[in-house]
């Protein structure tokens, strides 16, 4: 099999994430909830809730014009940073930035198996071509 057949073989980021799986994003929602949970209670999870959505709006609100024009364009991928940065500010403001990280690890944890999965080829499939079946990053220094 050559690489470049590989499932998302050099897709953006943004156009995987829109075609996770719904049973898969399902389960991401319902882990995450759970580490939430565990950490902040109930009130601290309904408080978080309220505060995310105000955060949403704050964000909603936002010129995002520059962004699009560096080639952002995916309306779910921006739905899904505004989503998940209004979360993590929100949760800032109830925990503080240290504890903030920790919650987030745990989450990551929890939902990184599926969600790369589901994004990722099988190991099985790469036979021995992990180092080549992603295109290597270019760095600014090397394109000037």
């Amino acid at each position: 099999m050559r690489v470049e057949d590989l499932k998302n073989y050099g897709r953006p980021y943004s156009e995987t994430l829109a075609e996770i799986p719904r049973p898969v994003q399902k389960l991401i929602k319902k882990e995450s909830y759970k580490v939430v949970r565990a950490h902040l209670g109930l009130t601290g999870t309904l408080r978080l809730l309220l505060l995310t959505w105000n955060e949403k709006k704050r964000l909603g609100a936002t010129d995002l014009k520059p962004i699009r024009q560096k080639g952002l364009t995916s309306k779910f991928c921006i739905r899904y940073i505004i989503q998940n940065t209004a979360i993590f500010s929100a949760m800032t403001k109830i925990r503080g930035m240290n504890e903030t990280l920790i919650i987030h690890r745990d989450i990551m944890d929890h939902i990184a198996g599926p969600m790369n999965e589901a994004i990722l080829p099988p190991l099985r499939e790469l036979q021995g071509n992990y180092e080549r079946a992603f295109r290597p990053r270019i760095s600014r220094r090397s394109i000037s």
